[in-house]
């Protein structure tokens, strides 16, 4: 069986891939930090870390067009994403003996170096998903893609909380290196082949590299491009800011990690899928632009809403507090799929892997920045100030880019 040779095998190819991805992250990114606030690891040194993680997403567009340059007949896309998987469950193996609090620069490197592979793979399955897919159906496949994802985040990022009281963390672990690597499986029975919309690429490394270029230089000459890394580089701070400290949040405010863990693999991944699900309706309707205003709109109030209860409250949860942040992972879904939706179009099909590689570096450095930047105001000033303050510099920044942004082509 090909699982490339249909639309619906196609569907099921690259869902279980972007699940194979999205585990690691919801591990990482939710499940890891929330233990290690539970284990009294300050909030700064968990920020820290996480902030390091994000570089080689930030850096991916480095190397990124090496995973297509150096495709043959021997080596396709899909060795590099068997490549990128190994090194990615070999790296979370240490995790079975080190312990997380103790071994915590050890730890680190471990999960960085877990981290470039998990990018590579993302640059890998990005390329083969355009390379062996037909534009019609795109909408579709990355509609899987983003159940995969967010199925995987919520299965090892609030669920891993959960399953940790029945299974230890070892055996958490288990499941996770599990999940990384059982799309091989799928993937070994992918035959990858050259469709009529490759067929022009130069032969030679040297030749494409030329080329490459060239089509860099002409895009780099347009305005519109470079508002796009702009907004990408700033606009998504408060709410890249807010995912990752929900978990060290709700922990302080008297949440232990299993209520934690079930809230976010339930209301929080729920309302991720609700608000993707509208923003692909709503985007039949509404320019891209007026889409992703209303979703910018829509997600700092939301976080605002939040900071502000908090600060007025005697900060001790209940269920107003989690109404209000499943009400936030509605908006990041909206706000998540507007952006990609408005960055897509101001991508040029022919280096798409490459420049929408950089699109995301420039909204991964958002996401390192921010990251970095709230934990330090949170020691400071509390959660909800510096809530507060990541919610007026994206304002302020969506505001600029607004005002400067030239019209859109009729």
């Amino acid at each position: 069986m090909d699982f490339l040779a249909t639309t619906g095998r196609r569907k099921v190819l690259f869902g279980l891939l972007y699940l194979s991805e999205g585990a690691p992250i919801g591990f990482i990114w939710l499940g890891l930090p929330t233990r290690l606030r539970a284990m009294e690891v300050p909030l700064d040194r968990i920020t820290w870390l996480m902030a390091m993680l994000i570089l080689p997403w930030t850096l991916k567009f480095l190397w990124a067009p090496l995973v297509d340059l150096f495709r043959g007949p021997k080596w396709g896309l899909k060795h590099s994403i068997i490549a990128s998987q190994v090194v990615m469950g070999a790296t979370l193996l240490p995790l079975f003996w080190l312990d997380l609090r103790i071994d915590f620069a050890i730890v680190s490197m471990w999960l960085l170096a877990h981290a470039f592979a998990a990018a590579t793979q993302d640059v890998a399955i990005d390329s083969l998903c355009i390379q062996q897919s037909m534009l019609a159906e795109r909408g579709s496949l990355n509609g899987a893609m983003q159940c995969g994802v967010l199925t995987g985040r919520a299965i090892m990022g609030g669920g891993s909380l959960m399953l940790e009281r029945w299974i230890g963390f070892n055996g958490v672990v288990a499941v996770l290196i599990g999940l990384v690597s059982f799309s091989l499986i799928v993937l070994a029975f992918a035959k990858e082949k050259q469709l009529a919309a490759t067929a022009g690429v130069a032969e030679s490394i040297g030749q494409r590299m030329l080329q490459l270029m060239r089509q860099l230089r002409r895009g780099a000459r347009k305005p519109i491009i470079w508002f796009g890394f702009a907004f990408a580089l700033t606009v998504p701070a408060a709410f890249k800011s807010a995912e990752a400290i929900l978990g060290p949040f709700l922990v302080d405010r008297g949440y232990s990690e299993f209520d934690v863990g079930r809230f976010t693999s339930t209301a929080i991944i729920g309302g991720m899928i609700v608000g993707s699900v509208l923003a692909g309706r709503f985007s039949h309707r509404w320019a891209d632009r007026r889409l992703l205003t209303g979703a910018v709109i829509a997600n700092l109030l939301a976080i605002a809403a939040v900071a502000i209860a908090d600060l007025s409250s005697d900060r001790s949860g209940g269920i107003a507090l989690l109404v209000a942040l499943t009400v936030v992972s509605i908006t990041i879904g909206c706000f998540t799929v507007a952006m990609y939706n408005w960055l897509m179009n101001l991508t040029d099909p022919l280096m798409a892997a490459t420049q929408f590689t950089a699109f995301m570096a420039a909204s991964n450095v958002c996401e390192a920045w921010s990251t970095t930047l709230i934990g330090r105001l949170q020691i400071a000033w509390g959660y909800p100030a510096a809530m507060l303050c990541l919610c007026a510099i994206s304002a302020t920044a969506a505001i600029v880019i607004a005002l400067k942004l030239p019209p859109s082509p009729e």
